[in-house]
C-alpha cells in the first residue's frame, strides 16, 4: 500500500500537493508463477491506453466534469 505522501518523495515530478488536504493510497498486487517459471508474471502488463489524458483541477475538485465531457467527444 503507498500513500499520495510517499508517492511524492519517490516521484516529486509526477505528484504535488492535492487541494484542501485530500490523499490517497494505492495497493498493487503482482502474483508469479512457480517451479521453472519462477519470477514471469503471471498478469502480463495490464491494459494500455491509446490516449492519454491528465486530469485536470475541475476534475479533482468537482465531479469529473472535465472528464466525462473528453470521454463523451470521444463517442462523438
Amino acid at each position: 500500500m503507498w500513500t499520495h505522501g510517499l508517492l511524492r518523495v519517490w516521484l516529486p515530478e509526477l505528484f504535488g500537493e492535492l487541494p484542501r488536504g485530500v490523499g490517497f493510497r494505492v495497493a498493487l498486487w503482482r502474483a508469479t508463477r512457480a517451479r521453472g517459471n519462477v519470477d514471469a508474471p503471471l498478469d502480463d502488463l495490464g491494459v494500455q491506453a491509446d490516449r492519454l489524458r491528465l486530469l485536470t483541477e475541475r476534475d479533482v475538485t468537482g465531479h469529473n466534469d472535465d472528464l466525462s465531457a473528453a470521454a463523451a467527444a470521444l463517442s462523438a
